[in-house]
């Protein structure tokens, strides 16, 4: 009687084989060896020396044109996209209050609000939400508000939660500008 070969990682059973070199299933393998930088360089070394070959690279890109033409990969491709776009199958929902959907809420936010100091965001959520203000008509709103706040700081009229609103935003707005300068003299 001979002993079932296992995986040495996963604990599967394994299928005799001649070409089998170790002790693990194919995916445990692949795993293992996407995982080790040695590995990885030396893969990435020999296909950039083959890409490299003029002749090479002609051959593979004449053969994937012709495998990408057939009938039968066409489908194989049509499958493959349908079940990678199963959400349902991927996903699970997460229930309220979740980590994950508080985080993705506050970065859903922080695009959606990037040009909006998070001192007035409230004053623009009650525009659109409360008040009935279509988004353009209440960014239009607190954009005027932000400036008539600015101007009053200035000449000293605000009361005190108004004047930290209002100095808290002018320093949003200029840390955005400095941030928004420096992306433009980098590209």
């Amino acid at each position: 009687m001979t002993d079932a070969l296992i995986c040495s990682d996963c604990g599967t059973a394994l299928a005799p084989s001649k070409q089998r070199k170790g002790t693990r299933c194919k995916s445990c393998t692949a795993r293992a060896m996407s995982r080790n930088p040695a590995t990885r360089a030396k893969i990435s070394a020999a296909m950039r020396k083959n890409w490299s070959d003029p002749d090479q690279r002609a051959a593979r890109v004449a053969s994937m044109t012709e495998a990408n033409r057939r009938p039968d990969m066409i489908e194989h491709r049509r499958a493959l996209g349908k079940a990678l776009n199963n959400i349902g199958r991927f996903a699970r929902p997460l229930p309220a209050g979740h980590p994950s959907r508080v985080q993705a809420g506050r970065t859903l936010t922080e695009r959606r609000l990037a040009w909006c100091p998070p001192a007035y965001r409230p004053l623009y959520a009650r525009l659109t939400e409360i008040d009935g203000f279509r988004a353009k008509e209440a960014r239009a709103i607190v954009e005027d508000q932000i400036a008539s706040d600015l101007a009053a700081m200035r000449k000293g009229s605000l009361s005190p939660s108004q004047f930290m609103a209002a100095r808290e935003a002018a320093r949003w707005i200029r840390e955005r500008a400095a941030e928004e300068a420096a992306r433009q003299g980098t590209s």
